[in-house]
C-alpha cells in the first residue's frame, strides 16, 4: 500500500513542479493568444500562466501595457488657409489589446523575440504608420476650424479630448501631449503685429501702437559691414 502511494506521489509532484516553473504574465504586459489563427483572441491577466502553444493555429504575442513615448511633425492648415507645421510629442498606451490588434492587423504577423514579445522595430513601425496617423487625422480635421495664433495649450487640450471621442474604438489612449506650432515667416510676423496691437490697446494706446507699427513697417533695414 505504501509503495502505491509513493508511485502516485511522483507523477503528482512532477505536475506541480512543471506548473510552478511556468512563467506568468507581468502587470506591464499584455499577453494575447489564439487557438484559431487570430480569428478569436484571449487576453491573459497579470499573474496568469503564460499560455502554451501546441497546434499550428496556436499563436501568441506579448505587447507592452505601459506608456510609450512618440513624436512626429505634421503639415496642416488653420483658418483662412494659414499653413503651419506642428511638432508633436506625446505618450500612448494600449488599453484594449484585442481592439488595437483589430485596428493594427499587421501585429499578428509582426516579428517577435523567442519569448513572443513584439520586436521593438516592429512596434515602432506600427507606431509610425498607425498610431501617429490616428493623431494626424484628428489634428488635420480640427485645426482648419481655429484661428492661427490659438494658444498651443488650448490646442493640446482639445486634441486630447477629440481623441477620447473619435478614437474610442481603436484600443489606445493618449496623454502628455506637447505641441509646437510653426507658421510661415509672413504669418508669424502678422501674428506678432496683432499681438503688439492688442498690447497697446489694452494699455489705452491703440493709436500710438498703430503709428509705431506703421513706422516699423516703413523703415528701411540697413546693414553695415566693417
Amino acid at each position: 500500500m505504501k509503495f502505491r502511494k509513493i508511485v502516485l506521489f511522483f507523477p503528482l509532484a512532477a505536475i506541480m513542479l512543471l506548473a510552478g516553473c511556468r512563467a506568468s504574465v507581468n502587470p506591464n504586459e499584455w499577453v494575447v493568444s489564439t487557438g484559431t489563427c487570430w480569428n478569436t483572441m484571449t487576453v491573459s491577466k497579470a499573474g496568469d500562466a503564460i499560455p502554451r502553444l501546441f497546434s499550428p493555429c496556436d499563436r501568441m504575442i506579448i505587447l507592452p501595457a505601459t506608456d510609450l513615448a512618440a513624436d512626429f511633425s505634421v503639415q496642416t492648415k488653420f483658418q483662412h488657409r494659414a499653413a503651419a507645421t506642428i511638432n508633436v510629442t506625446y505618450n500612448w498606451r494600449i488599453t484594449s489589446p484585442e481592439t488595437f490588434i483589430r485596428s493594427a492587423k499587421s501585429i499578428t504577423s509582426s516579428a517577435t523575440s523567442d519569448d513572443h514579445k513584439i520586436d521593438p522595430g516592429a512596434l515602432e513601425s506600427i507606431e509610425n504608420g498607425i498610431v501617429d496617423k490616428m493623431l494626424i487625422d484628428v489634428i488635420r480635421e480640427y485645426t482648419p476650424n481655429i484661428a492661427a495664433g490659438t494658444n498651443e495649450l488650448e490646442i493640446e487640450d482639445k486634441v486630447l479630448k477629440l481623441c477620447e471621442s473619435k478614437l474610442d474604438g481603436r484600443g489606445v489612449t493618449f496623454s502628455g501631449m506637447s505641441m509646437n506650432v510653426i507658421f510661415a515667416p509672413q504669418i508669424e510676423e502678422a501674428l506678432d503685429i496683432l499681438s503688439a496691437l492688442e498690447f497697446y490697446d489694452a494699455n489705452g494706446q491703440k493709436d500710438l501702437g498703430i503709428e509705431v507699427i506703421k513706422a516699423k513697417a516703413g523703415s528701411a533695414n540697413i546693414t553695415t559691414q566693417k
